[in-house]
């Protein structure tokens, strides 16, 4: 593609996304809409994501588990107003072969009812909890609504954990804990600063008695929800009788939390690090850290791919993955390219000169529309090869602290605050992130907002930057501080 007609980000985000996934190799469209291939690159990250996960899921005692694909619509709906909330949204199953099934069977949009049928059985004393069951699985949503690969989709891809405690406590305290954990792996993981907070109860978990949630500002102004996590409360314990005997012996109902969340954080990833010339991974998540290309002439070409293997090999003890591109029907410069748009951190050339004065020449990725703001981004760096693997250590430990106070640093710029109703409505017109104001509690304020102006409330901030006498709509006692934005 010529310059002049490069798709960029700048130029066109929605264009750019769906082009970058394709041309990265993160992912590519199935036959059915709204469902994608997860192509080993963008796997691989859900693979890292999966493994820092699950430490931290098993510091809470987390079990990793699997439950059925295929859900009974009897059990499905034996609970009316989380069906209610997924109604439009399920796809059943009515034949089995060349025969009608006498009972239809939901393709799971979520587990909470298949799992809590099981949760009765297991449970029977106090002794029995606390019970936390994780799955990562796939789940089918019919969306109706345009979709975007991993933000939105027919298919998705998560991780959903579903617990039960003796007392509304211990439950509490899951919920916080999970989403304490979710904040980690956004922010150390992925470099994406997030909010955490409350959800308005008009906008919770269907069955819930609250959620909470982080979200995480994109580029262009829009709210994406990374994961969220419920308090559920006695209401399906009670609906599906997940009862025990406690220590004296009296019958009491379970209070219970779910949490999860989807491939939809790959999507923030894209969104939030990626420039005009493709994607940029946090080292920590890059499925390639590092990758050497050998610079070369013929007669020294021996020599040159040579230093490269014994640089990859020195690498790969410090646990990195490391690959030699020796693509020899490429050009150098589109090596180069390459692997800046796949998003590789840190990219090592080597030629006859590295091989001559023991050195290597490392660059990392090239932030071309952020260049402004850190002028040794994309500059070549001249490391001596006994200090190879002390360096490059330390260049990705930078690269990966300089992703999350870019992110930061946008984040705080896009973050503004509003005391009057026309402050409101200019900062929301213009449409460049969050506003900080007063809600008086009534969902009919959200929805004037959202018929108005496309943004709502997205989240309560648990830390919230000023508190506010008046709600913003109508003028009425502010009850909570909220954020309004637009939203994926």
């Amino acid at each position: 593609m010529s310059k002049k007609n490069k798709i960029t980000k700048t130029g066109n985000m929605s264009q750019w996304y769906s082009y970058i996934i394709q041309q990265a190799e993160m992912a590519d469209y199935s036959p059915v809409g709204g469902c994608i291939v997860m192509l080993p690159y963008a796997t691989k990250i859900w693979e890292y994501i999966h493994q820092y996960h699950n430490i931290n899921l098993k510091k809470r005692s987390v079990e990793n588990t699997n439950y059925p694909l295929l859900i009974p619509q009897s059990l499905l709906e034996k609970e009316q107003e989380h069906i209610a909330g997924f109604s439009a949204e399920v796809a059943w199953v009515t034949k089995g072969g060349n025969e009608e099934l006498s009972e239809k069977l939901a393709i799971r949009p979520t587990s909470e009812t298949i799992m809590y049928h099981f949760f009765a059985k297991f449970i029977q004393s106090y002794t029995d909890m606390p019970l936390k069951h994780n799955q990562w699985c796939n789940v089918l949503r019919w969306e109706q609504t345009v979709t975007k690969p991993f933000i939105r989709g027919k298919e998705f891809w998560w991780t959903e954990t579903h617990t039960c405690h003796a007392s509304k406590k211990e439950a509490q305290t899951e919920v916080k804990e999970a989403l304490n954990d979710y904040v980690d792996m956004c922010e150390n993981l992925l470099a994406i600063p997030v909010i955490p907070g409350k959800k308005p109860d008009h906008d919770k978990f269907p069955g819930a008695d609250y959620t909470t949630a982080i979200e995480a500002m994109m580029p262009d102004g829009k709210s994406l929800q990374m994961g969220t996590s419920h308090l559920l409360g006695q209401h399906f314990s009670k609906m599906f009788d997940i009862a025990f005997q406690d220590k004296n012996e009296k019958k009491q109902f379970a209070y219970q939390t779910s949490y999860g969340f989807s491939t939809r954080i790959l999507g923030g990833l894209i969104l939030a690090h990626g420039d005009d010339d493709g994607l940029i991974i946090p080292p920590k998540i890059a499925p390639i850290p590092v990758a050497i290309v050998p610079v070369y002439k013929t007669e020294s070409k021996n020599k040159v791919v040579s230093k490269a293997k014994k640089i990859k090999e020195s690498l790969e003890k410090l646990n990195l993955d490391v690959v030699i591109d020796l693509d020899e029907d490429k050009s150098p410069g589109y090596k180069f390219s390459k692997w800046e748009q796949k998003g590789v951190p840190l990219r090592i050339e080597i030629g006859g000169q590295e091989v001559e004065n023991n050195s290597i020449c490392a660059v990392r990725r090239n932030w071309k529309t952020r260049i402004k703001n850190n002028p040794d981004l994309g500059k070549k760096e001249i490391i001596p090869d006994k200090d190879v693997e002390k360096q490059i250590p330390k260049m990705l430990d930078e690269i990966q602290n300089e992703l999350f106070d870019f992110a930061k640093k946008d984040l705080e710029k896009r973050y503004s605050i509003a005391k009057t109703r026309e402050g409101f409505d200019s900062i929301i017109k213009e449409g460049n992130g969050y506003c900080e104001t007063g809600w008086c509690g009534d969902e009919k304020c959200d929805e004037e907002i959202k018929e108005k102006t496309a943004a709502r409330i997205v989240l309560i901030p648990n830390n919230p930057k000023q508190k506010y006498a008046k709600c913003i709509v109508y003028g009425k006692p502010s009850k909570e501080t909220v954020l309004f934005s637009r939203k994926y």
